[in-house]
């Protein structure tokens, strides 16, 4: 599957922080524009590959901030990467009846992105390959599963947003989750 896109919201609403409260402003107008693709195969019984890719090119072309009093008109929009990607391998073995056990492992890509409506490059995130992984057994036909699971496995860091606090000038970065791993219990109705 694949799609090209062309796209012209108007009235977008933003949120900020001014370092000590939580804004909304509207951009007129926000224009976007690109291509994504998804595909599957499946080479072999229980063996499933997954890939992703996309380009997106998001600019504010009608955004005066009244609050600020600042123009953000040609400024990325916050929070969009121009590029992403995913490479996932998924498997499957049934045994025992209707129980399996199975094993994925994913790898995500987006490219660097502001994390604003000013696009300060002190919030702006540089962008990340992360690794998850996943494994455990299903049983009744994937009603019950246990599985342990991993994200970020490499523990990649990256900036997703930031703020200056006005009264002292402190600057302070939010950074993503850092590795995760744990064990799930799951019922399925």
């Amino acid at each position: 599957n694949g799609a090209v896109y062309y796209m012209d919201y108007q009235d977008k609403q933003e949120q900020f922080f001014d370092g000590a409260t939580f804004h909304t402003s509207n951009a007129a107008a926000v224009e976007t524009k690109g291509f994504d693709f998804e595909l599957k195969w499946i080479p072999t019984s229980g063996l499933e590959i997954f890939a992703t890719g996309g380009y997106t090119d998001a600019v504010y072309t009608d955004y005066y901030d009244e609050f600020l009093d600042v123009d953000r008109t040609g400024n990325r929009v916050a929070g969009v990467p121009e590029w992403t990607g995913s490479l996932a391998v998924q498997y499957f073995s049934p045994f025992a009846g209707s129980a399996g056990w199975f094993i994925r492992g994913a790898v995500n890509y987006f490219s660097d992105a502001p994390t604003d409506t000013a696009n300060d490059p002190r919030w702006w995130s540089d962008g990340a390959t992360l690794l998850n992984a996943r494994a455990g057994i299903d049983f009744k036909g994937g009603r019950y599963t246990v599985a342990l699971w991993g994200q970020n496995l490499t523990d990649e860091a990256y900036i997703t947003g930031g703020w200056e606090f006005g009264l002292t000038g402190d600057t302070y970065q939010i950074l993503n989750r850092p590795r995760m791993y744990g064990i799930e219990f799951r019922i399925r109705r």
